[in-house]
């Protein structure tokens, strides 16, 4: 994805609508077409934050975002680990 249409998904994330929890559920049809639309929802319950609903396509690039990260994190530390115990050994050596 380009990081213009990146930037455009942020646009969309910082004026999303906000729905209680109440009209989410008199609303929901609603909820469904603008999320169909690229749009995202945030519900609220008693004044607090409960759920950003988002179109599955942006959930799937975040989910895939993520599996990136931890491989490539995870990659990093048994790499660190490896060289730590390599340099371990040949000071027995």
């Amino acid at each position: 994805m380009s990081e213009l249409a990146n930037l455009a998904e942020l646009d969309k994330l910082a004026s999303m609508e906000q729905y209680t929890s109440e009209d989410a559920r008199r609303e929901w049809r609603r909820i469904l077409d603008k999320i169909q639309r690229g749009e995202s929802i945030e519900i609220t319950r008693y004044g607090e934050r409960l759920a950003v609903v988002v179109p599955a396509e942006w959930f799937d690039q975040l989910s895939e975002q993520e599996r990136a990260f931890r491989s490539s994190a995870a990659g990093a530390a048994n790499r660190q680990i490896a060289a730590g115990l390599n340099e371990h050994q040949n000071k027995g050596d």
